[in-house]
């Protein structure tokens, strides 16, 4: 999956090798969709968030 939707997740790319729950951002490989291109468990504590909506007019 590229993009997951979820509803434990605010975003989920790589079927939670970018994801964030609550205030921590996950990065990890757990299902080897990255081979050996992200070889981490790091979890970070997100300090804040930006979010846009992009409108067509």
């Amino acid at each position: 999956h590229a993009i997951l939707e979820h509803y434990s997740t605010g975003f989920n790319f790589g079927h939670g090798s970018l994801c964030m729950r609550d205030r921590d951002l996950h990065v990890n490989n757990n299902y080897g969709n990255y081979e050996n291109n992200l070889n981490t468990k790091i979890v970070y504590t997100i300090e804040i968030i930006e979010i846009y909506i992009v409108v067509k007019l």
